[in-house]
């Protein structure tokens, strides 16, 4: 879901400006989901491209990532699939900072 892709991209304006950028996910993410791909990692990308942009030379970057279970949706096997919420935080130290908060319900595989 979160692959070092995304944050490889903004990898020279974190070293530029000297940010620190930690990530951290919980034992409950797991490991493959089912979503659109290319929109989850276009709205972290911009969220973090923002957060780089907001944040001064020496600050911080925190990207979290949680996972809560759904409970199934049916009896049928195609709606009795494993789901979860996943939320992704994205905090900086910016002199505009915003904590941003994605919340997605995807299907695990």
């Amino acid at each position: 879901m979160l692959n070092s892709q995304v944050f490889s991209t903004f990898r020279g304006a974190i070293i530029s400006k000297d940010i620190t950028l930690s990530k951290h996910f919980t034992s409950d993410v797991p490991a493959k989901v089912i979503g659109d791909r290319s929109r989850i990692e276009h709205v972290i990308s911009n969220l973090l491209s923002n957060a780089i942009k907001f944040s001064n030379e020496g600050e911080s970057i925190s990207v979290s990532v949680a996972a809560e279970s759904l409970p199934p949706l049916g009896s049928n096997n195609d709606e009795n699939k494993d789901r979860s919420i996943i939320t992704i935080t994205i905090l900086d130290e910016g002199t505009k900072s915003i904590s941003f908060l994605v919340t997605m319900e995807l299907d695990i595989i």
